[in-house]
């Protein structure tokens, strides 16, 4: 990881994105004005994805060869809070709106496909840990600040072959 693109990164974010300090034993709504509006939260996100651009492009090259993304990719896509996409507010992610999370997303996929997938996939997971794990477990959870998390869709039921059950 270049430092210089992640203090960039960094900078770029922080200044202009700033999580709510809201308690975290309430996921409800507050009544504090948005952080910033969607179309500011997308420039900022699209001016931070470009400034990851070419350390994004090497970790993606490091990702095929090791068959994972490189820390040094997770840490720029964490200072650039796009794990956060969908964390509401209350709990200190940036509660993007949809088109926000796509766009988001897409620009991320232009340059390192697979890193987008990732970033789709734990934004996903640690919205859904933000939207249903039980409110005692919110300050542990996100008490320091959004984790990583994964996330997978299991379809319910029994798969069935012929008369046996799987």
């Amino acid at each position: 990881m270049s430092g210089k693109a992640g203090a960039k990164v960094s900078t770029q974010v922080s200044a202009s994105v700033t999580p709510s300090t809201s308690a975290l034993d309430s996921r409800s709504a507050t009544n504090e004005p948005a952080a910033q509006d969607s179309a500011t939260l997308r420039a900022t996100l699209r001016v931070a994805i470009d400034a990851m651009r070419d350390a994004l492009e090497r970790g993606g090259v490091e990702a095929e060869r090791d068959g994972t993304l490189p820390r040094s990719s997770v840490e720029l896509l964490r200072k650039a809070r796009v794990f956060e996409l969908k964390l509401p507010r209350c709990l200190g992610g940036l509660e993007a709106d949809l088109l926000t999370q796509m766009q988001a997303i897409e620009a991320l996929a232009y340059v390192e496909p697979s890193t987008a997938w990732c970033v789709a996939v734990g934004a996903t997971g640690i919205g859904e840990i933000g939207a249903f794990v039980h409110d005692a477990a919110l300050a542990t959870i996100f008490g320091a600040g959004a984790p990583i998390a994964g996330y997978t869709i299991t379809p319910p039921g029994t798969a069935k072959i012929g008369r046996a059950h799987v």
